[in-house]
């Protein structure tokens, strides 16, 4: 079947450092069928980092789903930094197992 995705967001400011994005996927499965998926996503000014996601993807698998990339792109981030990149996916990480 043909996916297509379209994206939306709202923000709840929280305080000054923290920003709380509401980002909505709607999902069109090619029929009468539609879908809604709804997360929610923590933005760090400070640390211009992404502090939390409730689908715990990131947390879990270390890998930053597309909800999570609209909030880099509302944040103008354009260049992901080492603290998106987790120890296990980068080139050293065989290397540090094998020295613990």
């Amino acid at each position: 079947s043909f996916w297509n995705a379209c994206w939306s967001y709202n923000v709840n400011k929280h305080s000054n450092r923290v920003k709380e994005y509401q980002v909505k996927q709607y999902v069109e499965q090619g029929g009468p069928n539609e879908e809604f998926k709804h997360y929610t996503i923590s933005y760090d000014h400070e640390s211009e980092c992404m502090s939390r996601c409730h689908c715990k993807h990131w947390e879990k698998l270390g890998i930053i789903y597309c909800h999570m990339i609209i909030v880099l792109n509302v944040e103008h981030i354009k260049k992901l930094t080492s603290n998106y990149v987790l120890k296990r996916w980068r080139k050293l990480a065989k290397k540090d197992i094998g020295e613990n």
